[in-house]
């Protein structure tokens, strides 16, 4: 992560890598989306809004995410709560997967929904809730055969934040 919050890279182990890749797109970008807040370069107060644009690439797939933050409470130094609508979308695009024998011709695909970020300054991570809906057309081409795909499903996300700080003395 670099000193904006921006993710410069990341890595999973083999059984998240068993996950349906569109679930796991969809529950990875979220999870970044709702435990890292983009802020904005100059200082904002409580009802102000900011658009964090950018292009992903997870696993081969190309998708331009568009995020709405909202500064709802920010009482203190040490707590914020931040409101974020999320939209992402898939260009029609082909992309070979790993194994070398099976591509994915992705027709659409699209991501949407909102969620509230409680973020405690002193930690590395915040707390947050989202919901949302996937929607995917595609076709899954393996062997020569061509299956079609059509996703449509309503998602949840809950992160909480365990992390408590200690203070210099280790109390």
């Amino acid at each position: 992560i670099n000193d904006r919050g921006g993710p410069l890279s990341s890595s999973m182990n083999e059984r998240a890598m068993a996950v349906p890749v569109r679930a796991l797109l969809a529950i990875m970008n979220t999870e970044l989306a709702l435990s890292q807040i983009v802020s904005p370069e100059e200082e904002v107060g409580v009802g102000a809004r900011w658009i964090v644009r950018n292009e992903l690439l997870v696993h081969g797939f190309r998708m331009e995410q568009d995020l709405i933050y909202t500064l709802v409470e920010g009482t203190d130094h040490d707590h914020v709560v931040v409101d974020v609508a999320f939209e992402r979308s898939g260009r029609p695009q082909v992309v070979e997967l790993p194994d070398g024998e099976t591509s994915v011709e992705v027709q659409a695909s699209r991501t949407s929904g909102t969620g509230r970020i409680e973020l405690d300054l002193r930690s590395f991570r915040s707390s947050a809730r989202a919901a949302g809906r996937v929607t995917d057309k595609a076709v899954i081409v393996k062997h020569g055969k061509r299956e079609k795909r059509e996703i449509n499903e309503d998602f949840e996300i809950r992160v909480d934040a365990t992390s408590r700080v200690v203070g210099a003395s280790g109390e």
